[in-house]
This record gives C-alpha cells, sequence and structure tokens, in this order.
C-alpha cells in the first residue's frame, strides 16, 4: 500500500501532537501524584538549580542534589519479584 506525502505527514504531526500532549498534559498530572517528584521538583526550583546541567560545580549543595535524586529514582522504581 502506498501512502501519499499528505498522509505521511499527517502521520508526523499526529507523532508530535502526542509526544507534546505527553509532556506539557499528561506528565504534570502524573508527577503531581508521585509526591517525591514534587519534593525533587520543589527542592531544584527553591535553589535555582537547572536538572539538564551536567556537572554542578557552582551550587553549594551538590551532594544534597544528588542524594535526593537518587531517592527519588530508588524510591519510585518498580519492586523487583
Amino acid at each position: 500500500m502506498k501512502y501519499t506525502i499528505a498522509f505521511n505527514y499527517l502521520k508526523l504531526a499526529s507523532g508530535v501532537f502526542v509526544i507534546w500532549a505527553y509532556f506539557w498534559m499528561v506528565h504534570p498530572v502524573i508527577i503531581q501524584y508521585m509526591p517525591n517528584f514534587a519534593n525533587y521538583l520543589d527542592f531544584v526550583q527553591k535553589n535555582n538549580m537547572d536538572p539538564t546541567a551536567l556537572y554542578y560545580n557552582d551550587v553549594p549543595i551538590t551532594k544534597e542534589a544528588e542524594m535526593n535524586n537518587r531517592d527519588a529514582v530508588r524510591l519510585t522504581a518498580p519492586k523487583a519479584k
């Protein structure tokens, strides 16, 4: 079956919309019900940190941020059976 260019662009636009909807509509609602991530977000905002940075050399509370990040991952990870 051959698809037209318009159909291919429609599929592309649909995929982009689904990704956008997840990150800007669904994900914030999910985060709202996970207190560990809410605590992490509050901590990052309170200390004016950029969570996408690779290194936090200029932030005096680097170790505390690392421990909070590890706790958020450890406490929300599914338990192995």
